[in-house]
């Protein structure tokens, strides 16, 4: 039997940028004060900001509760590296 939770739906809700709350989340594969990286139903996202703290997160359930002042949120693309610049010629 397979126990791996797949979610169909996500859901963000952010808060005067302090306080967020995500449905939909598998798994959170890394994290320190200023990134938080998460695979969502929608693929893999990164919430960038200051002081983060992962309040709560139930893989069950889906949901992940984040505090601390958020500056970006990303979805990213298979493939996809936002740090590194791919400059057109």
């Amino acid at each position: 039997m397979n126990s791996e939770k797949i979610f169909e739906s996500h859901n963000l809700t952010l808060h005067d940028r302090r306080h967020s709350e995500l449905t939909g989340v598998d798994d959170v594969l890394g994290f320190d004060d200023n990134s938080i990286t998460l695979h969502s139903a929608l693929g893999d996202m990164v919430i960038e900001g200051e002081e983060l703290k992962i309040d709560s997160f139930s893989s069950d359930k889906g949901l992940l509760t984040v505090t601390g002042k958020v500056n970006g949120i990303y979805y990213m693309e298979t493939g996809d590296n936002r740090r590194s610049s791919k400059k057109r010629r």
